[in-house]
């Protein structure tokens, strides 16, 4: 709650002055403070949160980390035999005959 300094006499006395500024002062009530005591825990707790399940998906990459390099290998072979292809303007390989005809 924010009043002008001559209004802040009418404060009642359960209000708690927060902080005073040069022509205002803050108030807030108990309720308030611990509905914001609980929302900084909430928001403690979330960034806690964060950063345990980012760092078990760094275990997890770690782990898998051979296999990632292998597919990423096999992905820019594929990736550099597409292009190609499309250079060359591959449909598909044409059918030769093998044996008597």
């Amino acid at each position: 709650l924010e009043v002008t300094a001559a209004q802040a006499a009418k404060i009642p006395p359960e209000y708690i002055r927060k902080q005073t500024l040069k022509n205002q002062e803050r108030f807030i009530t108990p309720e308030l403070k611990e509905y914001e005591d609980k929302v900084l825990r909430a928001e403690e707790r979330a960034t806690s949160l964060e950063q345990e399940l980012f760092n078990a998906l760094r275990e997890r990459v770690a782990t898998a980390t051979a296999r990632l390099k292998q597919t990423a290998d096999v992905l820019a072979e594929v990736d550099v035999l597409a292009a190609l292809a499309t250079l060359e303007r591959f449909v598909r390989a044409e059918r030769c005959a093998v044996g008597p005809t």
